[in-house]
């Protein structure tokens, strides 16, 4: 039986439907590895009710959430978890502070749906850790890329890369220190790093980043009850954590078409860090915040990131660095 429908009703249709599209392209910008399905689908929630409607999956026979999200094997009609889209990270110690993972640094083991138990003796603690490789479970592909993270913190994430980035430049070496003298100097970096990319991001600097899990607080109602971050909150740290990957990637990616050098882009990537934390600190003392979505201050971050590259020795075309710098600020600041 066809049932016809009345102009109003199909103008209704029109319209959910291209409500609908919206919220999957909105959806689509915030899909990085790292991310849960729980979390894609608190996201697509929030964006329908919004835009004053009501998602229709949510209830619909019992089915509890507002996004169908099946992963790999699963068929359709796949239900979100909390289960993070990176998988099989391995875990290193990075004993010689170098910030790379090379053969004088302890490996730790293998990440579980993005998660790692182990045993760090007392002279690990005073090194920080480096999560490389790894599944991306929304795709199934290799994820190419590398975070780090500061001695005693719990989570690895773009943001806490940056604050060890930080630590680094400011304590330099630690040869010949005592244990105490190397504890107490990284904990005063890490203090200041904190203060300085908080104030940089625009967000309350009364939070250790390095131990606040955006993606699990995120996907729960409570937010991180311990640290005292409310859900909103911890989404919002979430969707910075989220922007600094965007740069991250596409601006490794921008070097190794500016090198030559395909193969290198997760190498690279750690100029594009480099690069956001100059303009974090330039941010920050002038007590500013910078912005991914703004095309000059992206501009600025790829500037820092061809000089850090040019001083670690990378020869560089500068006609094609010039060339893309432009598309990939746009791209980024409209992605962020």
């Amino acid at each position: 039986m066809i049932t016809y429908k009345s102009a109003e009703e199909i103008e209704l249709i029109r319209e959910s439907s291209l409500l609908v599209g919206k919220a999957l392209a909105e959806v689509a910008k915030i899909i990085r590895p790292g991310i849960t399905p729980l979390e894609l689908d608190r996201r697509a929630e929030e964006f329908i009710r919004d835009s004053n409607a009501i998602p229709a999956f949510k209830g619909y026979g019992d089915f509890p959430n507002t996004l169908c999200i099946s992963l790999n094997d699963v068929v359709v009609h796949g239900i979100p978890t909390s289960k993070a889209l990176i998988d099989g990270d391995i875990v290193s110690v990075d004993l010689n502070d170098n910030n790379e993972v090379d053969a004088d640094d302890k490996l730790l083991g293998v990440t579980k749906d993005g998660k790692l138990s182990a045993v760090l003796t007392a002279a690990d603690k005073l090194h920080g850790l480096i999560a490389q490789g790894g599944i991306d479970i929304s795709t199934n592909s290799a994820f190419v890329g590398s975070f780090s993270t500061t001695a005693g913190s719990t989570v690895i994430n773009p943001i806490t890369t940056v604050v060890q980035t930080l630590v680094q430049a400011t304590v330099g070496s630690l040869a010949g220190l005592s244990a105490d003298a190397k504890a107490t100097a990284l904990e005063d970096a890490k203090s200041t790093a904190l203060i300085t990319v908080s104030t940089a991001l625009g967000i309350e600097d009364d939070v250790d980043l390095t131990k606040l899990d955006t993606v699990k607080a995120s996907a729960s109602t409570s937010g991180d009850t311990a640290l005292g971050v409310q859900a909103d909150d911890a989404i919002a740290l979430h969707s910075k954590a989220l922007m600094l990957s965007n740069m991250i990637s596409a601006g490794a990616a921008a070097l190794a078409g500016a090198t030559g050098d395909s193969t290198g882009t997760a190498a690279l990537s750690k100029f594009v860090v480099q690069g956001i934390v100059g303009s974090i600190n330039a941010a920050a003392s002038q007590g500013e915040a910078i912005s991914f979505k703004s095309t000059e201050d992206v501009l600025q971050v790829i500037s820092n990131a061809v000089d850090a590259a040019k001083l670690g020795g990378k020869s560089i075309d500068d006609a094609i660095m010039n060339d893309s710098s432009g598309k990939v600020a746009g791209a980024v600041a409209t992605v962020n």
